[in-house]
Formats: structure tokens, sequence, C-alpha cells
């Protein structure tokens, strides 16, 4: 009285109706989809053929992933190795990112992705091509040029010479 409803004949739409049950849909989605009510969605996938057909795509798909479990832990630690060395040896700086990147997501670990947008300062455009001991030059002259707009604090030490102290408190050499 309370079996799996049975359909007059089998037809291979019913298979449709099925893989996309199988694949979580409801039976409204199905029904939609398909343009179909949602009575025959699940009609088909309670009858005794639906239900035999849905537990072997479950056991079907298990021992695939079974398969697919033993077949990647066979070949993990020789593909880990050539990432190490790709990482580690490769000429190619994108090669060696890339192994880098794989080897970490294999640790479990997710990369950060940063972009940083950098605009030009004038300030360090203007001495940048400068070498120590001409910076320190162009700071003696802003000092000697402008005694009240950069005051130094320090008064020049025994063992200093004429060097006074910077605005960051560090003998200007």
């Amino acid at each position: 009285m309370f079996d799996s409803p049975t359909l007059p004949t089998w037809k291979p739409f019913y298979v449709q109706i099925i893989r996309l049950r199988w694949m979580g849909h409801t039976y409204d989605e199905i029904a939609l989809a398909l343009q179909i009510s949602a009575g025959l969605a699940s009609k088909v996938c309670g009858s005794d053929k639906g239900q035999q057909i849905l537990a072997q795509l479950d056991a079907n798909t298990f021992d695939s992933l079974r398969d697919v479990q033993t077949m990647i832990q066979a070949a993990l630690p020789g593909v880990t190795q050539k990432l190490i060395e790709t990482a580690l040896n490769s000429g190619n700086e994108a090669l060696r990112t890339k192994a880098a990147g794989q080897l970490l997501a294999i640790g479990g670990h997710t990369p950060v992705h940063r972009v940083s947008f950098e605009t030009s300062d004038p300030i360090i455009d203007q001495y940048k091509d400068m070498t120590m001991t001409d910076l320190r030059q162009s700071f003696r002259k802003l000092i000697a040029a402008k005694p009240a707009v950069i005051e130094t604090t320090a008064q020049p030490t025994e063992d200093s010479g004429d060097e006074s102290k910077g605005p960051d408190g560090k003998l200007v050499n």
C-alpha cells in the first residue's frame, strides 16, 4: 500500500530528473528547470527505478571519490617534491611563485593578495639619486640657509667637531 509509486514506462527523460535530484535540487527547482510539475519530479524520484538509480549514483560517486583519494595519496610525495624543486630552483620567477603558492595551498595556507598603489613623493624624488654624502651636504645647506625653520637643539660636542644633530636627534656627519 505504501510502496514507491510506479511509472507506466521508464523514459530517458526521467534520468535527467534523477540526475538533477541527485545534484541536490528540490522538486520545485527541477520542475522549473525542465518545465514539468513538481509532482512528476517527486513521482519519478520516488519510484523503484528512480530509487535504484539514485542508489547507484551514490555508490559510484563514493567509489570514485575513494579511487581519487587513493591516487592522490600515491602521487602526492612526487608532486610535492617536484613543486619544492620548482619553487627553489626554477629560473622563471612566475613558475617559482606559482609553485610556492601551490605548496602553501597543500599545507592549508591561503595566500593573501595585496594591491598597493604608490604615488610619487616629490621630496623623495628630489633626493632619490643622491649618495649619503650628498644628502648630508644638502642637509647642512638647509640648516645654514634656514636656521629659523630647522632648529638644531644640540650643540657641537668636543669629539664631534662642528657637527650638529638633525631633527631626529642623530649626529649629522
